[in-house]
């Protein structure tokens, strides 16, 4: 029997459910092969790869987010999964197999996705339309500091978060804002009065937040949105998931929104940020044949279609299907997603390297923003610099 290591970062309640289920469906099917199911936090997936690899024994499959394949991709340990996907490539959204697509690289693909992942607001209504915030009117950064205003009402409740605990959740968040004035990433120095101005705009935005968010982690984002203490919270499409367990009745469309990200003064127009996680294969993995088997299993439609979270990234899958697989309390999630998707631009999340210390140097800096040590001003440069410095080596 061939035994094949997994690393999942599917720490949610919901994603360690699905991941369990399907394992166990695998092994049960193919009496030859053995998945080790390891679960481990994203903030841990890139050091636990690392020594796998350390050690001679990369693991077999993994799963990837944006910045962990490019950092892997560059680093030239990667299997391209082309020919080991063969025909179920095909079943994949056009625009995720060609160049563009955050899983190709020279022209291959280096990820199977398991979903497709759409940033955006998420508002509590229940909280903010009985103050006569237009909700649904909620689309400029000035309208989001104007709602935002208007809810906090310290020490019980705060407009919005930008929460401060984990470099690669602090580093997220920018995902949505700096593409929200015209850039690229938070590595995108050249456009200086945009960037200054995405910081200013946080930084007017910081008496609306909790002081605590310095240590806050995603699951202290969502305790924050169910308790009520936080009524604006940029986010993904995957919180649906993460609510179900714990507050299955607080994200419908009488509670709450679901709302483009609000754009700055160099747009005319929201977008939307978009990106897919899947799987990944490693060039000096022992078991390519079986850990193939296994990605080839685990992005089936009627797999992939199960995903408790986001959108499916596959042909053939829609809300019907999704509805069926999940649930009717799905339905006003995915037909929001998809409608904003269908109504706004979408915009490739675009990873940099080396991601983890450039996360950490961002992750500071933002610290020192909001401890009020810096202007915005001083923070672009001081960012400017030191990140500059990494990406130069």
């Amino acid at each position: 029997m061939t035994e094949i290591i997994y690393l999942s970062a599917g720490t949610a309640e919901v994603e360690q459910k699905h991941d369990r289920k399907w394992v166990e469906e695998f092994n049960r099917t193919h009496p030859d092969i053995r998945v080790r199911y390891e679960l481990v936090s994203w903030a841990d997936l890139f050091p636990r790869v690392m020594a796998y690899i350390a050690a001679g024994t990369p693991p077999d499959v993994a799963w990837y987010a944006p910045r962990q394949l490019n950092d892997w991709y560059r680093m030239g340990i990667l299997e391209p999964l082309d020919a080991w996907l063969g025909a179920t490539k095909d079943e994949y959204l056009p625009a995720l197999t060609e160049p563009g697509s955050d899983v190709v690289y020279g022209g291959k693909m280096y990820g199977a996705p398991f979903t497709l992942v759409g940033l955006g607001l998420v508002a509590r209504r229940d909280l903010l339309a009985p103050l006569g915030v237009d909700v649904d009117g909620i689309r400029t950064w000035e309208d989001f500091a104007s709602a935002a205003a208007k809810v906090t009402n310290k020490p019980r409740v705060y407009g919005t978060l930008f929460s401060l605990g984990e470099p690669r959740l602090t580093a997220h968040h920018a995902e949505s804002f700096w593409p929200s004035n015209g850039l690229v990433n938070l590595t995108d120095f050249d456009k200086k009065e945009a960037y200054v101005e995405v910081l200013r705009f946080l930084d007017g935005l910081f008496d609306y937040m909790p002081p605590a968010q310095v240590s806050w982690v995603h699951r202290d984002n969502i305790a924050a949105f169910v308790s009520g203490t936080i009524a604006l919270f940029e986010t993904g499409s995957y919180f649906h998931g993460d609510l179900m367990p714990i507050a299955p009745d607080l994200l419908t469309a009488k509670n709450a929104a679901v709302l483009p990200v609000p754009f700055g003064p160099r747009l005319q127009a929201p977008v939307t940020p978009v990106y897919t996680v899947g799987y990944v294969m490693f060039k000096d993995s022992r078991n390519k044949e079986a850990a193939a088997e296994f990605i080839r299993f685990m992005t089936q439609r009627r797999v992939v279609n199960e995903w408790p979270m986001n959108m499916a990234p596959k042909t053939g899958l829609g809300v019907e299907d999704r509805v069926r697989a999940l649930g009717p309390q799905v339905r006003w999630w995915q037909e929001r997603w998809l409608d904003l998707m269908n109504t706004t631009r979408l915009v490739g999340v675009q990873p940099y390297s080396p991601a983890e210390e450039i996360d950490r140097i961002f992750t500071r800096q933002m610290l020192a923003l909001f401890r009020r040590q810096l202007t915005p001003e001083r923070a672009y440069e001081s960012l400017r610099n030191e990140i500059g410095a990494v990406i130069a080596k």
